[in-house]
């Protein structure tokens, strides 16, 4: 891993200094590379300082730039303490969806999977904006309520 990209434990030592968790999104990278930073730059860390460092997963960010990965996989394979808050958002065809349902990402398997293994953190629905965004929210948290029995 490039030193910069190490760089990262100091940022983390700071924000767990300051109490902050630091959380970074897989904007363009697999999940499994993004742990494997987050493992490294905690290594450089004590436990307590790695505490505050983790990864924020959009399993969709790396299925629209690797189509052919399976993120959830990936997903299921960090360690849960390493999972600070999660995306949950949509693609059709690899083209952003107004609401988080059926589409590119299985997204009641990826609730699912994050309730079977019991992650109680935040989530993001990220919605993209129009006019309709506060009913496409509200639908969204309808489907994943209905993924989750």
């Amino acid at each position: 891993l490039p030193a910069e990209a190490l760089s990262l434990a100091d940022l983390a030592r700071e924000a767990a200094r300051q109490g902050v968790i630091l959380s970074v999104e897989n904007s363009g990278q697999p999940l499994r590379s993004m742990g494997l930073l987050v493992k490294e730059a905690r290594a450089r860390l004590t436990a307590e300082e790695g505490g505050y460092l983790g990864l924020c997963p959009d399993p969709t960010n790396q299925l629209r730039r690797y189509p052919d990965s399976d993120p959830l996989a990936e997903l299921e394979a960090l360690p849960l303490d390493m999972i600070k808050i999660v995306h949950f958002k949509q693609s059709r065809e690899g083209k952003p969806h107004p609401t988080v349902d059926t589409g590119d990402l299985d997204c009641a398997q990826m609730q699912r999977n994050l309730q079977a293994r019991g992650y109680q953190g935040p989530a993001i629905m990220e919605i993209p904006p129009n006019e309709s965004v506060f009913d496409n929210l509200s639908a969204s948290f309808a489907f994943l309520q209905s993924a989750s029995g």
